[in-house]
């Protein structure tokens, strides 16, 4: 800008400022002159004191003018429109125009922007103005048409305000460039036609029907320099647009401007919306010259000169989200509690007693108000809205139930009647509980305290739930126990009104409390009786409402003055009408949305901000205007759920809190006056927001399906289907960047509402509302509870309602500490008995030994439907039932088995509505979300009993579950052995079997066969044929890979890849090796031949290898992700910790908006210089030690030169092919021969010496961790012990791998089991076998003194017995000069070997194995002549070992032995 240009524009401004004066009518110009000649002088002001300011009136008085206030406008009228309408005027203002947050960025910058009219202002608010509309709408000044006036310019260079305008109109800047385009979000087009179906258009909620036109923005340029712009003025149109959902009387849009790129000129096109479609392709329609509008638009061209070089950046603008609306009619939003929405919803009985109809979503317990159940839901006040109601339940009682003793501590015997006298002389008084009701109760128990009898009399009292609860060890002389007392009264409420899940709710005469009494934030609030709530009793006929759902984006920059994070943008996208009882919403995913920016600390606004700023996109130039206003705007919209990814609502109350915005409990809908507990502490968030419901992306995911990661560009690419790349991630100093120019903020409003909008899809997609709503109409706890996550309290409410109707005495709710100090009491003495604290403290399902290797026929994969739930079934387990044999058979079912009974057959019912012909979409969609949370509660039910911290955790009922599995697994398998098939595999529920056929059709009727055979031994267990695996490559437990072979009805065959365990699966290697893995298992799982598939292999590493050398690969695919166990500081030592090393780096830099804490993970790149690295760390420079040319020469005595350099970081690909690469894939390929480790290191290019495949047998770290490890397990590497048939004419080789044989009723001992050939019995060759024995022990022991060292290297036979002089890392040499040698069989081999023969005949630890019904059997039959002669054989088998054992020392450590010749010795 020239400096004319500026002279120019500085006298406009000034006489601006002066025709101002000129034209005052009232004076005021005159009093500010007489202040101002009154500076620097001393005055006295004298002010008279006035009495009798306030009238003083009773409490009563006060809310009733108060509420008349509300009511009528008691202000009178001066002539400017003001009125009041009893809101606060703090509130009031957050609610007004948002023109006043912006005035004074906009006053001085566009003056040649014509503002709104008084006229049009009083228009648009039809006659309703605030204080601040007063303000704003008073009679401007005539601006004057004369140029050149000196005295105005010389009063403006008085005016300190306007003279640091002009100094910062003089100053000029230099445009910075945003941060590099390479992460900023690029949306193409088609993916903006992709979004623009997601959003739903509304109708304006007023009469207009005005439809919001679709608006892009090109691709935006920007330059190095600050473009000169010269723009003619643009006319505003006045077009009443008052589609706003928020409130009435928020500004219009401001202009907005349409790029489109010509050469090197640019025109921009100002567009207002119109009434008619404004965007039609040739434009025509809506534009034409400058002071003629048309259809409510109006025109300009700029002409903008711009510098090279330029960036350009592809800008997702927020007004590109209006493509989302959809339109929606009838959607008048209740704004105040008339008269008529009470009408609607208010009907009365046959009695002419009032009814309120009420669907409840939320409760609440107030500690503050006890006594008192906030329930939050929705009341109909038309035909087709809905309005949010609390209804306060008063005088809610708690329920204790005190246990008669059969004699008092005197030896008198009791009776009912001194209970209650007791309790109302004794107890009453002292704990000040003045009114309370008992009676006599029958009542029973059966969760395992001892001196509590299964069913007895008790004295049920009910007493004000505003006094504090009866201590839980409270005894007395005539009672023993007392239960309930710890329960809390909503849980009381939820059992005895026997609500389960959010539905219809009918009160019987409601009191409206009046809107300046209400403790609430709702609409409405009506105060009931506990006894006047009921179930609506046409609860299931009527339709849910739809809620107001808010997906929330809060987005935070570090502070470094303070230390503490600064909110500066909020992203909000509303849908007012979410469906929750349907599946996917195909129509549309919100209604409206807004933006809030604040500035970073130490920035400001762009000088040309204001073009993007509108109604949808509000600025502010604090954190707490940006908050408060926050809270008007979620005030005005009353949401019934916030949607985030990782809600940090703690975050936003903290700030709300610290800043003292007023009112700060409106983020939820129960109004409070402190966040503290009386503790001190902060109350819990779901405590804060009780009434809105808070559903986490991140945790409904984590509990519905499995992910590689769970933030949420992992979740977007996997659940949507999107790029991963594509949802970029900011944070620290690169959210700070955004806010040096325009373009970065508009970068910044997109990416932010662009993650509001994936929220709501993720939410939409995995349907998480209607999952979470059938779960808890099943389970009977609350909503908020299930969306929090949590199934254990799921179950639990479950069984305490199963438990309540059939009228047993449910466990008490023990508080925290008391149930850590119980559990670790509990844990304290298992490990006393064990020897250990750590493990699980009963043994869990059976994973059988592997046949490892690589299988080309088809695989047969059978499974248990529902195991453990079956098992309850089959065998009757439950609190109530002795679960043994006897007891499966009786008609008197437990609770339990019960409950999973009704889960079943519900489940089956609804699968069959499934499949009903001409079954509409939507309805089979429902169906669906609830058969998936049947499942899901059913198959959750045994974890409540082996979950510790559960109410009903049962160790014995647990460890009984568990070994009837363990116990079916292991005869099926003996079954289908018999059957002549060989079992692979088999992991706690399934079991995988060979077919050795390559017909589909035979395998079929394998599996049928088995299938067939199985379920013949059971009433409800059933084995079902779960897959058909065309390749199976078996490495390890719980370790494999296969290819699924699906045939269809038409004959079609679809093959899918089934991954289990590998490392490739899991998050914690780099994507890079889990691809290349996934190539290499692409071409395995192939009917070619072998050579071809190593072929193919061999060409996928060498390419990989030479893609990282050459940089080539995306920094995304190097991406290691681990999770944090502890917060970052609670690790005793980092080392070898990458994660924990970047975590604390980041924590301590600042640099990102949140701290890493426990849970989270952490991703990294390993870099060149060693160490891992964060994401935004990677391209950057590091100082670099290295010596100096110079140096190289110097002689031994001189100190060598250290020169510091910068290094820019770069990831390492040695580290990604030595430790990501080589590992993952060399696992895969170990059954495929000709690809080994080393022939693997040489296809990356890695030296293949180094990673000669050893022989030594090694435990796999994995497999140590899966459990306790059994006898099975030690010793399944050991040699099997097989003897001969002593009959010369047979010599049939006979296995003996236990001292019994068979299970269940056909158990025996294995000496009693006649050879299959001669019908010989081994007890009648003992010695036989004994010598047998002997001579297998001194085979072994020989093979250890052998000593023979062999060659690790596969190809390399070369052994040798001499004992080695030269050790090379504590091995010797071989003399092939590529590998060590190590023992072929070492002292620890040798005494597991010894161990495992003496376990063998160990009769005692076998019986300990075996359940009830086994070991009746050999107490049985040890009982008999053959029995004990048999148990005499085996401990003489066993004395035979144990003198071999007896002569090593490697287990035994002799003080006496080690130190004896060191010793003084007694003398004689």
């Amino acid at each position: 800008m020239s400096d004319d240009d500026t002279t120019a524009e500085a006298e406009t401004l000034a006489k601006s400022r002066g025709r101002r004066s000129k034209n005052d009518k009232t004076g005021r110009a005159a009093a500010l002159e007489r202040l101002k000649g009154l500076r620097g002088s001393k005055n006295k002001y004298e002010v008279s004191e006035v009495k009798n300011v306030y009238d003083v009136v009773d409490e009563d008085t006060y809310a009733e003018r108060v509420n008349n206030r509300l009511k009528d406008d008691w202000i009178v009228d001066d002539g400017t429109g003001y009125c009041e309408n009893g809101l606060e005027l703090f509130d009031e203002d957050l609610a007004d125009d948002d023109d006043v947050w912006r005035a004074g960025s906009k006053k001085g910058r566009e003056p040649k922007k014509k503002k709104q009219t008084k006229e049009e202002k009083e228009t648009a608010k039809a006659g309703f103005q605030s204080v601040r509309d007063m303000l704003t709408s008073m009679p401007q000044k005539r601006k004057r048409q004369e140029n050149g006036d000196k005295a105005s310019a010389e009063e403006m260079k008085d005016d300190d305000l306007l003279g640091d305008l002009m100094q910062e109109l003089h100053e000029e800047k230099k445009a910075k460039i945003a941060p590099s385009s390479s992460k900023f979000i690029e949306l193409t087009r088609a993916n903006e036609k992709m979004l623009e179906s997601s959003r739903i258009k509304e109708t304006p909620f007023a009469s207009s029907s005005k439809v919001i036109a679709k608006r892009k923005f090109q691709a935006f340029t920007v330059s190095e320099k600050p473009a000169e712009v010269k723009a003619e003025p643009i006319d505003t149109i006045d077009d009443s647009f008052d589609d706003d959902p928020f409130t009435v009387g928020f500004p219009e849009d401001d202009d907005l401007v349409l790029e489109t790129t010509n050469a090197s000129e640019k025109e921009v096109v100002a567009v207002k919306p119109g009434n008619d479609a404004s965007n039609k392709s040739d434009g025509s329609s809506g534009i034409q010259s400058h002071g003629k509008p048309v259809n409510g638009m109006s025109s300009v061209k700029e002409s903008i000169k711009t510098a090279t070089p330029k960036v350009e950046f592809n800008v997702n603008s927020i007004d590109s989200f209006q493509s989302y609306v959809k339109v929606e009619a009838n959607a008048n939003p209740i704004t105040d509690a008339s008269d008529s929405g009470l009408s609607f919803m208010i009907s009365k009985n046959s009695e002419g007693e009032k009814l309120l109809n009420f669907y409840w979503l939320d409760i609440c317990e107030e500690p503050r108000n006890p006594g008192h159940l906030y329930v939050f839901g929705k009341v109909q006040v038309s035909s087709q809205n809905y309005a949010s109601c609390c209804i306060i339940l008063k005088n809610v009682q708690r329920i204790t139930y005190l246990l008669p003793k059969e004699k008092d501590n005197e030896g008198k015997e009791v009776v009912f009647v001194d209970v209650f006298n007791e309790f109302n002389d004794e107890v009453a008084p002292r704990f000040k509980i003045n009114q309370f009701k008992s009676r006599k109760i029958d009542k029973k128990y059966c969760f395992g305290l001892a001196d509590v009898p299964s069913y007895s009399e008790y004295l049920e009292v009910r007493y004000s739930g505003t006094l504090p609860p009866l201590p839980e060890d409270l005894q007395g002389n005539t009672f023993s126990k007392v239960f309930g007392s710890a329960s809390p009264l909503l849980e009381n409420f939820l059992l005895e009104k026997q609500i389960k899940g959010p539905s219809w709710l009918q009160v019987t005469s409601p009191h409206q409390v009046e809107s300046g009494q209400q403790h609430s934030w709702c609409k409405f609030e009506f105060v009931c009786e506990v006894g006047d709530l009921s179930i609506h009793p046409e609860k299931d006929k009527k339709q849910a409402p739809p809620l107001v759902v808010v997906s929330l984006n809060v987005q935070t920059v570090p502070d470094a003055e303070s230390k503490k994070d600064v909110i500066v943008g909020v992203g909000v996208a509303v849908n007012r009408k979410l469906e929750i009882n349907a599946a996917q919403n195909t129509e549309g995913l919100f209604h409206d949305h807004f933006i809030l920016l604040n500035k970073p600390p130490g920035c400001v606004w762009p000088f040309d901000l204001d073009k993007y700023t509108n109604k949808h996109t509000i600025k502010l130039d604090s954190e707490r205007s940006m908050l408060s206003l926050l809270l008007a705007k979620l005030q005005q919209i009353d949401a019934d759920a916030y949607i985030g990814h990782d809600l940090n609502l703690d975050l936003l109350l903290f700030h709300l809190v610290s800043h003292k915005v007023g009112n700060w409990s409106r983020v939820g809908r129960l109004k409070r006056s402190s966040h503290l507990q009386k503790s001190g502490k902060m109350l819990e968030t779901k405590s804060l927001v009780a009434g809105r419901l808070a559903c986490d992306v991140k945790i409904s995911a984590m509990e519905l399906i499995r992910a590689r990661s769970y933030d949420l560009a992992s979740l977007a690419s996997q659940v949507l289907g999107m790029k991963e790349d594509a949802v970029a991630s900011y944070a620290g100093q690169e959210l700070r960047m955004f806010f040096e120019s325009s373009e970065g903020i508009r970068h910044f409003i997109g990416w932010t509402m662009e993650q509001c909008l994936i929220n709501i899809k993720l939410v939409n997609q995995l349907q998480v509302l209607p999952l979470a709503l059938q779960i808890t109409a099943i389970a009977g706890n609350t909503l908020s509870r299930t969306l929090m996550g949590g199934r254990s309290e799921r179950n639990e409410f479950l069984l305490l309602h199963a438990f309540y109707t059939k009228g047993y005495i449910v466990p008490d709710k023990l508080q925290w500490a008391a149930k850590k100090f119980k559990r670790e009491a509990e844990e304290a003495k298992e490990s006393d008995k064990k020897g250990k604290s750590s493990g699980p403290s009963y043994v869990g399902g059976l994973v059988l030994d592997p046949k490892k290797g690589f299988y080309d026929n088809f695989i047969v994969l059978m499974d248990f439907n529902s195991l453990y739930p079956s098992i309850i079934q089959e065998f009757n387990v439950c609190f109530t039932t002795s679960f043994s044999e006897e007891s499966s058979s009786d008609s008197q079912k437990g609770v339990l088995p019960e409950e999973i009974r009704k889960l079943v057959e519900s489940r089956k019912q609804v699968k069959r509505l499934m499949q009903a012909d001409n079954l509409s979409p939507h309805l089979k969609a429902q169906y669906d979300i609830r058969q998936k949370a049947l499942k899901l509660t059913a198959n959750s039910m045994y974890g409540c009993l082996g979950f510790r911290n559960s109410r009903f955790y049962a160790k014995e009922l647990a460890a009984y579950i568990t070994g009837k599995g363990r116990e079916i697994l292991l005869k099926t398998k003996d079954m289908v052995e018999k059957m002549g098939f060989e079992v692979i595999y088999g992991d706690t529920d399934s079991l995988m079997i060979n077919s050795n056929s390559q017909e589909i059709q035979k395998v079929y009727q394998i599996g049928n066969k088995i299938k067939s055979e199985i379920n013949r031994q059971y009433k409800l267990l059933e084995l079902e044929i779960d897959g058909i695996f065309r390749f199976l490559l078996l490495l390890k437990k719980k370790k494999y890979a296969a290819l699924v072979y699906n045939q269809k009805s038409n004959g079609v065959v679809e093959t899918t890849l089934e991954l289990k365990g590998l490392d490739m699966v899991r998050r914690d290697w780099a994507p890079i090796a889990g691809q290349t893995a996934k190539l290499i298992l692409d071409e395995i799982m192939t009917e070619q031949a072998l050579d071809d598939k190593i072929f193919k292999a061999v060409k996928i590493l060498n390419d990989v290898a030479s893609e990282l050398r050459t940089g080539n690969v995306p920094l995304k695919d190097l991406l290691i992700t681990k999770q944090l166990a502890k917060n970052p500081d609670e690790y005793k030592d980092s080392q070898g910790l990458y994660h924990v090393q970047v975590a604390l780096r980041m924590n301590k830099s600042g640099k990102l908006p949140k701290k890493f804490k426990n849970g989270d993970t952490v991703s990294y790149v390993f870099c060149n210089d060693g160490l891992a690295h964060h994401l935004i760390e990677v391209g950057t420079a590091v100082k670099k030690e290295v010596k100096s040319e110079a140096s190289v020469s110097t002689t031994e005595n001189e100190t060598p030169v250290k020169v510091e350099t910068e290094e820019i970081l770069q990831p390492d690909p040695l580290y990604y092919l030595s430790q990501q690469l080589h590992p993952v894939v060399s696992r895969i390929c170990e059954p495929i021969p000709g690809l080994d480790a080393a022939r693997i290191a040489e296809c990356l290019g890695m030296d293949p010496s180094s990673y000669k495949r050893r022989r030594l047998v090694e435990e796999s770290h994995d497999d140590k961790y899966l459990g306790e490890e059994t006898e099975t397990e030690k010793y399944r590497e050991c040699e099997r012990f097989i003897f001969r048939c002593a009959n010369k004419d047979c010599l049939q080789e006979i296995l003996f791998d236990s001292p019994f044989s068979g299970s269940g009723s056909d158990i025996d001992f294995s000496l009693l089991k006649a050879c299959s050939r001669c019908s010989k019995s081994p007890l009648s060759y003992v010695n036989h076998i004994c010598n047998t024995l002997t001579l297998f022990i001194r085979k072994v022991i020989m093979k250890y003194y052998k000593n023979t060292f062999i060659c690790e290297d596969p190809s390399c036979s070369n052994s040798d017995r001499r004992v080695p002089i030269k050790l090379f890392k504590g091995y010797p040499p071989c003399r092939c000069k590529q590998a060590l040698m190590y023992k072929d069989y070492v002292d620890a081999q040798l005494h597991k070997q010894l161990s495992y023969l003496y376990y063998l005949f160990d009769v005692s630890k076998h019986t300990d194995n075996l359940v009830q019904n086994e070991k009746d059997i050999i107490n049985r039959l040890q009982k008999t002549d053959l029995g004990e002669r048999a148990k005499r054989a085996c401990s003489m088998l066993s004395n035979v070992v144990h003198k071999s054992l007896s002569h090593s020392a490697y287990s035994e450590i002799n003080l006496g032995q080690l130190f004896g010749d060191v010793m003084p010795q007694r003398r004689s």
